[in-house]
């Protein structure tokens, strides 16, 4: 599922993305209505004492993704909790809780997200 949405937005790890230099130089007023508007949208899956996301600077395209992603385990686990979505040392790193029963697809998810932090990576978000 995670291939899908990242060859969407045509992702790579540490590819080039056409807003990554914007990202880190410009933290625009857009990125963060948009992970505003992610907060808002996800609020009912973040436990209370945790902040849900901190993602900017990133691209904008990272937030598009993630925010697609959710909706996906949202399919699988309309409980599912997040704690944190980062970016941290120029990746993002993802903590959710999710209870799946069938132990493959729990672990198939967890791939997914390991895929997903894995190619959201870029040299130039290192600070």
């Amino acid at each position: 599922m995670i291939t899908k949405i990242l060859n969407k937005y045509r992702a790579n790890r540490n590819y080039y993305f056409p807003d990554t230099q914007k990202a880190v130089y410009e933290s625009t007023d857009k990125l963060n209505e948009i992970e505003n508007e992610l907060q808002e949208k996800w609020k009912d899956h973040i436990p209370p004492r945790w902040y849900g996301f901190a993602l900017a600077p990133c691209p904008e395209s990272w937030l598009y993704i993630i925010d697609e992603f959710l909706d996906y385990l949202l399919t699988l686990d309309p409980n599912f909790k997040i704690h944190q979505i980062k970016m941290k040392f120029g990746e993002i790193r993802f903590y959710v809780d999710y209870e799946i029963a069938d132990e493959e697809l729990a672990e198939f998810v967890r791939l997914q997200i390991e895929k997903l932090e894995w190619t959201l990576f870029d040299t130039k978000l290192i600070y």
